[in-house]
């Protein structure tokens, strides 16, 4: 399968470069001018919960150079959702007729962007838990490495969903296929919501909030006025 990774920031540059360590073909398009020189100089590093390692990956700053070698089976989108427009577009450019986008970001409306400008088929839907900074233009950092789960927006499983999963199990991920993905989305969209904000306006880490007595009996009070708000929608 030939992917171009659309945003090779933090989360999307570590996935393409253990993709690329796996031997997927991979390409990366960036806006990030500092993110494309780097990686054409020096290649693409990634350091955190797999280790150390530096792949030669081609990288781009636009569409149109990016397909001068042809059009690609798969592009992943791991853009936050300002930039999910935009990239759909390039998406539309660089994939061929047959091929498909695949989203992984937080947030919702993600989905629904994609297939208006690509059409419902051509968007697979995904969601992880893993978690990444950045050491640089071009260091990614996976901090945390989680479940990620992919799926047909219409539920249930299909050939490309499997061949994917398989990809991204190939690299060392905790990768599934899930048949429910818009529950998926969903969850981690109200999850965030949660424990987001308060970590923002506390200071206090994830595991720290957790400890926290106070802080973790409030995580559990928004949570229940979330669940509480989707069920009179």
């Amino acid at each position: 399968m030939r992917v171009l990774v659309i945003g090779a920031g933090s989360l999307g540059g570590q996935f393409a470069a253990h993709l690329a360590r796996s031997g997927v073909d991979i390409s990366l398009l960036d806006t990030d001018i500092a993110i494309v020189d780097t990686v054409k100089q020096h290649g693409l590093t990634v350091d955190g919960a797999f280790g150390r390692h530096t792949v030669k990956v081609p990288a781009f700053s636009d569409v149109a150079a990016s397909v001068a070698g042809g059009l690609y089976d798969a592009v992943f989108l791991h853009v936050d959702s300002n930039n999910t427009a935009a990239a759909g577009a390039s998406a539309k450019v660089a994939l061929k007729q047959q091929g498909f986008a695949l989203q992984i970001q937080n947030g919702l409306g993600n989905v629904e962007a994609l297939q208006a400008i690509l059409g419902a088929a051509r968007v697979l839907a995904g969601s992880t838990m893993c978690s990444a900074a950045n050491d640089g233009p071009g260091k990614p950092l996976l901090t945390h490495h989680g479940p990620t789960s992919i799926g047909e927006w219409g539920g249930g499983t299909s050939d490309r969903a499997e061949a994917t999963v398989a990809l991204f199990v190939a690299a060392g991920y905790d990768a599934l296929v899930d048949e429910d993905i818009q529950t998926k989305i969903w969850s981690k969209a109200i999850l965030n919501a949660a424990i987001n904000p308060l970590c923002a306006a506390s200071g206090l880490r994830l595991g720290e909030m957790a400890r926290t007595p106070e802080m973790n009996a409030l995580q559990d009070n928004v949570l229940r006025e979330l669940f509480g708000a989707l069920l009179l929608c």
